[in-house]
């Protein structure tokens, strides 16, 4: 090959550097910003400064040996192993070889290493005057282990199966192969074994194969990454959809827990109404009567601020929990009961104290401890209620007992069993009644699936 046709080859793939580096210094400063592109960078201007040193006095031109020939005789050893390191160091981060395979990635970073220490020794001995054929010997050496490890990494990658793995394992391949040529070629014709037309030729097809490879690697990543973003946005969007309509579902709920509470203390109010009017007529022609329309409208007052008060607790969503309704029992307990003369022993056992519920199941679990409650203060002999919370499998069972003391042969009827039917019912349970003289009880069984918290 002429000296005209090297040096157009060289100067081909010199541009071929020149543009490949325009284009991943537009990619790392507009487009993405990684870590390793200046490694690669690097990396690329290392082997166009290598091509120049050992090009430049046979095309017939001096740039860089006008400065110093004997110490750039050595960089033309210290450039290509540095190109190595910087090779390696993009390689673990493009290819995420530290969470890829953790125990590779340690070795390729002591072999970083060892590529660095190469390179300050040959330095180091250049500037020192060092013997050529001693650092030489050395190049060779490390040469020698770069090689060997990269065939072995080479290996240990592909057997992972990953695409951009397996495409930066094919340019790395390429471009070692086409770097020991170019080596063994230089060699051969110092040493007047050959005379190769163009030394640097495998090494030329190698750099421009894996930066091809590069490429392919990083269209392969930038779509891979698209495709993430495309199925994390779906899944974002249907999670958004899911917490949507849940929001629909928990605003609902609330809604119509407040709409039947306000039926109720709307009727609550016009009972107060009528007994305030029947009351106000009490006084003026029947004095005897009055006394028990207060108690009646005191009564009913006194309901409608315990309503108001259900309303708050049941809607607040830091109270969902079935700890949260023994604490409400306990409350109700020293309002109502204790004034009563009644104790009140209540517990769950450990496996469901702390469960999450819906609004709804706190707010029916408590109503139906609560409308027993109720109906136990009012049959006026009650001294102790017994109240036990137990999960078994997926039920959550209610078992209340109330201890009447002296009471006629049979035990009165509930007051409120309708409404706790209802509760029962809105939960898809079921209800025993216990109706011993001298005991008044309720058994619940809850599936645990009808009142746990939607999440």
């Amino acid at each position: 090959m002429d000296t005209n046709a090297r040096f157009l080859l060289f100067v081909f793939f010199e541009g071929v550097l020149c543009f490949q580096m325009m284009y991943i210094a537009l990619q790392w400063l507009f487009v993405n910003s990684r870590k390793e592109y200046p490694y690669y960078l690097a990396y690329i201007f290392c082997m166009a400064l290598y091509t120049v040193i050992v090009q430049e006095q046979e095309l017939g031109f001096e740039l860089l040996h006008r400065i110093d020939t004997n110490a750039i005789q050595h960089f033309d050893r210290a450039i290509p192993l540095f190109a190595y390191f910087l090779y390696y160091r993009f390689a673990r981060y493009f290819a995420d070889i530290e969470t890829l395979i953790p125990r590779l990635n340690k070795i390729i970073i002591r072999m970083e290493w060892l590529v660095l220490g190469y390179v300050c020794f040959e330095l180091c001995w250049a500037f020192a005057g060092g013997d050529r054929k001693i650092s030489e010997y050395v190049f060779w050496l490390i040469s020698a282990v770069l090689f060997v490890s990269a065939v072995v990494f080479g290996g240990w990658l592909y057997s992972k199966r990953n695409t951009i793995v397996n495409i930066l394992i094919f340019g790395a391949v390429i471009v070692n192969v086409g770097s020991l040529a170019t080596v063994l070629m230089i060699y051969t014709s110092q040493t007047g074994l050959y005379d190769w037309p163009e030394p640097l030729l495998p090494l030329y097809l190698g750099i421009v194969v894996e930066l091809l490879a590069f490429t392919t690697g990083l269209a392969y990543k930038s779509k891979r990454i698209e495709q993430e973003k495309e199925i994390y946005q779906k899944q974002l969007l249907a999670e958004t959809e899911k917490n949507l309509a849940l929001s629909h579902k928990i605003s609902a709920m609330r809604h119509d827990i407040a709409q039947e509470f306000h039926n109720d203390l709307s009727a609550s109010i016009s009972g107060v109404a009528i007994y305030l009017s029947m009351l106000k007529k009490a006084l003026i022609n029947e004095p005897d009567r009055a006394q028990p329309l207060l108690e009646k409208a005191n009564e009913t007052l006194f309901r409608i601020s315990a309503n108001v008060a259900d309303i708050i607790w049941a809607l607040n969503p830091g109270t969902q929990s079935i700890g949260h309704v023994i604490e409400r029992c306990k409350k109700m307990h020293t309002e109502e009961l204790e004034p009563a003369g009644i104790q009140l022993i209540i517990a769950a056992d450990g496996a469901i104290h702390s469960e999450k519920l819906s609004i709804a199941g706190v707010r029916n679990m408590y109503l139906v401890l609560r409308y027993f409650m109720a109906d136990v203060t009012k049959m006026g002999s009650a001294k102790k209620i017994e109240v036990m919370l137990r999960h078994k499998e997926q039920t959550v069972n209610i078992e209340a007992l109330a201890q009447l003391g002296d009471t006629p042969d049979s035990t009165p009827p509930l007051i409120n069993e309708n409404k706790i039917n209802t509760c029962i019912a809105a939960m898809g349970g079921t209800l025993v009644l216990l109706t011993e003289k001298g005991k008044a009880g309720i058994t619940v069984s809850i599936p645990l699936t009808n009142i746990r918290d939607f999440e």
